[in-house]
C-alpha cells in the first residue's frame, strides 16, 4: 500500500462508529460517547470524537511503533479545561488563546522516537513538554491485556449447536476456531462436541 493509503482510516476501518467508554472513577457511572467514523487518519476520527462528543478543545497525538515484529501503540492528548467555577478570571481571552497555541506547538514538538522510548515516563515527557507549566499528573490506571475466552467455554458453546449445524464446520475431522480478540486457536474434534 501507498503511504496515503496506510493513513487513510476508511481505507482500513471502513464505515463505522468511533465509541469512547468513560470511566469517571469510583462511585460514577461508565458512559459511552460515540461519533461516526470520519476522517483520514485515527487521530483524526478521535479529534472528531472530542469536538463533537466532549467538546472540548483538544489536541492529540497517536503513534505507532514495530519493535520486534510486534507493533506499539501510544497516544498523548492535551484538553483545553474550562476555569474553575466561582474564581475570577485573572487572565484576558486573548492570554488564554496565546497560552492555549503555544501547548499545542509544544505538543507537536514530541517526536514518536521519544514516546517509544523505554527510558523515559509519562512524567519525564510531560516534563520536558511543559516544565514551565504548572503540570498535574493524576494517578495512572494500571491496564493488563487479558482475554476470557477458554477451550472450556468454547466446548460449551459448540457443544449446544445442533448436530447438522457442527457437521458443516468440520474440516478434516477437527472444528478449528480462532478467538477474535486474542488470537488463541482452539481445535475440537467433532466426536468432542457430540459427546459432551
Amino acid at each position: 500500500k501507498t503511504e496515503g493509503e496506510l493513513e487513510a482510516a476508511p481505507f482500513w476501518l471502513g464505515k463505522g462508529s468511533l465509541i469512547f467508554t468513560i470511566d469517571q472513577g469510583k462511585g460514577t457511572d461508565l458512559y459511552q460517547g460515540v461519533v461516526d467514523l470520519q476522517g483520514n487518519t485515527l487521530e483524526a476520527c478521535a479529534l472528531r470524537f472530542f469536538k463533537y462528543s466532549e467538546q472540548i478543545d483538544t489536541h492529540l497525538h497517536l503513534y505507532l511503533n514495530k519493535k520486534d515484529g510486534y507493533w506499539q501503540a501510544a497516544g498523548i492528548l492535551i484538553q483545553k479545561m474550562p476555569t474553575a467555577g466561582g474564581q475570577e478570571m485573572t487572565e484576558s481571552e486573548e492570554e488564554i488563546a496565546e497560552k492555549w497555541n503555544e501547548d499545542k506547538i509544544l505538543l507537536d514538538s514530541l517526536t514518536a522516537a521519544e514516546m517509544f522510548d523505554g527510558g523515559l515516563t509519562a512524567d519525564d515527557i510531560l516534563f520536558r513538554l511543559f516544565h514551565e507549566h504548572q503540570v498535574r499528573v493524576v494517578k495512572a490506571n494500571e491496564y493488563y491485556f487479558g482475554c476470557r475466552c477458554s477451550r472450556e467455554k468454547l466446548l460449551a458453546t459448540l457443544s449446544s449447536m445442533k448436530e447438522d449445524d457442527i457437521n458443516a464446520m468440520v474440516e478434516d475431522g477437527k472444528i478449528t476456531a480462532t478467538c477474535n480478540f486474542c488470537g488463541q486457536v482452539y481445535s475440537f474434534d467433532k466426536g468432542e462436541l457430540l459427546k459432551h
